[in-house]
């Protein structure tokens, strides 16, 4: 009953907040204009007019964006004769729940499944309506926990419990839309004003989204079995968690480069087999029991302590792989990949290929910072890695690694700086003259092998370098093939892209006047400009 009760103010403050809107745009013109007859329009009095204006267009203009604003589905199409087991099963569910099933099912590249709509007449009605399903989910779950998902997203929009919970749904979904076009306008005051009823729609309609989610997982468990839906929810975060470590770690590893890996989202499987061991501990782990107010679901422990006190339906739990109700899953995660990352004309290579040459590139990129910042100390002639060796032969390594950090830094960080050089300028210089190149792993970081896939332990050169046996070290690097005289890749840092942060004017740099732009990148010293006084 409280539930219903607080579905039902949900609805009422949704309406309320445009009405809500209309009413703080005439009330800012208004208030101007009052004020600016009070003041007798001085200055002041303009600005207050011209403030309470633009406060009123700002959200006249947010409310009118978002009633207008046209959906765009986003992802894959997956029609019905491509995966027609898909579609039954989410047909049967949407049934189950009380509800009309999806329009579209959309294939995505998330760790996640949800159903949206196009929204009327501001969120109380319902329009076309769309699943969208994570090609992870298809990966690595089996057909129950899978069933167990689709039951929990197309239970939101059940009428058998919380009748009034679907618009509350979708107008929450909206107001997040008119904050979101108000925050552009960059008018403080509007999104202040606004943010004080939001903030209040939130706290009510979040209590009738924790209580919805309940009643999805209700649906969940009696749907799918009682084990395949804790399964599921207990299988989520690490899913996730390898999901962003993917994208962070392999996918996006040569984003300076102009490589681009092939099959991106079908290799996300060789990753799950890899890291098993850690996806099986976090699987372990206790579920979090951390919530707020503000959240819109209970915690992951509430929801699966519910869970366990249902009764278990019979339910045969369907252990078959997730994947076979997209029987050709790595065409359309090609297919996919395509229509989500932005290759944008680079050349696609195999993961192998596209792991080495990025880190190849990595490591040069840091050697040619070492190599620009060491020519303060050895002008007028550019450092190698020859140089690098000679500097730590002649007993100047805390020089070298000073070139690299803020003046009056400590001697540990001096250290550590040398021997981060060290490792980035021999690592480099390795890979360049093909001795080495980096091997792609799938369970751990990459490994540096030799030209017979043999493991070269770098730390050691490293060590024995900064230890006395520099002279050594370059011998043995040179017989590898190694050249000590190469130097960085670009002596130069591309500013062609650097975005400007500051400017300093008619500061004295070198002993001449010049004007300091302040990079991201860096620092850039110009002629100075002519000013008018």
């Amino acid at each position: 009953m409280l539930t219903t009760l607080r579905a039902a103010l949900s609805l009422a403050l949704l309406a309320g907040f445009y009405v809500y809107a209309l009413v703080v745009a005439a009330a800012s013109v208004s208030l101007a204009l009052l004020l600016g007859g009070l003041l007798g329009y001085n200055k002041l009095a303009i600005f207050l007019v011209i403030a309470g204006v633009l406060t009123a267009v700002a959200v006249v203009r947010a409310t009118w964006r978002v009633a207008r604003a046209k959906y765009v589905p986003y992802g894959l199409l997956i029609t019905e004769d491509r995966a027609p087991e898909l579609w039954a099963t989410v047909r049967e569910l949407a049934a189950a729940v009380g509800t009309r099933p999806p329009d579209e099912i959309r294939l995505v590249p998330e760790v996640n499944a949800a159903v949206s709509e196009d929204n009327r007449l501001l969120g109380l009605r319902g329009g076309r309506r769309y699943l969208y399903l994570g090609l992870p989910l298809l990966q690595a779950f089996t057909v129950a926990q899978l069933r167990a998902v689709l039951a929990h997203e197309l239970g939101h929009y059940s009428h058998q419990h919380v009748r009034l919970a679907e618009p509350v749904y979708r107008g929450r979904l909206l107001i997040a839309h008119t904050m979101a076009q108000l925050s552009r306008d960059r008018t403080w005051l509007t999104r202040w004003v606004m943010r004080l009823y939001a903030y209040f729609y939130f706290l009510v309609s979040m209590a009738v989204s924790r209580a919805q989610e309940i009643e999805a997982d209700r649906a969940s468990v009696r749907l799918a079995g009682r084990s395949s839906a804790i399964q599921a929810l207990r299988e989520l975060p690490g899913l996730s968690a390898a999901w962003n470590f993917y994208l962070e770690s392999y996918v996006v590893l040569g984003k300076d480069t102009n490589l681009a890996p092939a099959g991106v989202l079908s290799h996300f499987t060789s990753l799950l087999e890899g890291r098993s061991k850690e996806l099986a501990e976090i699987r372990a782990s206790a579920p979090s029991a951390r919530r707020s107010w503000w959240d819109s679901h209970p915690s992951d422990a509430e929801r699966i302590a519910m869970m366990a006190r249902e009764p278990d339906p019979s339910v045969a739990a369907d252990e078959r792989p997730a994947r076979i109700f997209l029987p050709d899953l790595d065409a359309a995660a090609a297919e996919l990949e395509e229509v989500t990352f932005p290759f944008e004309g680079r050349q696609r290579v195999s993961f192998e290929q596209y792991v080495a040459a990025s880190l190849a590139a990595s490591y040069q990129k840091q050697a040619d910072r070492v190599y620009r910042s060491l020519a303060r100390i050895t002008e007028p002639t550019f450092p190698t890695l020859g140089t690098v060796l000679d500097l730590l032969a002649a007993g100047r390594a805390d020089e070298l690694g000073a070139t690299l950090v803020p003046a009056g830094s400590a001697p540990e960080v001096i250290r550590e700086a040398t021997r981060e050089a060290v490792w980035t300028t021999i690592v480099a210089g390795l890979c360049a003259a093909g001795a080495a190149r980096w091997q792609l792993s799938w369970s751990g970081p990459a490994v540096l092998v030799d030209s017979t896939g043999k493991e070269i332990d770098h730390q050691q050169l490293v060590e024995r370098a900064l230890g006395g046996q520099a002279t050594e070290v370059a011998a043995e690097l040179t017989a590898t093939g190694v050249d000590l005289a190469a130097t960085a890749e670009k002596a130069t840092i591309d500013f062609s892209d650097a975005q400007p942060l500051a400017a300093l004017l008619n500061v004295v740099v070198n002993g001449k006047r010049q004007d300091l732009l302040i990079l991201d990148k860096g620092l850039m010293t110009l002629p100075p400009a002519p000013y008018l006084l």
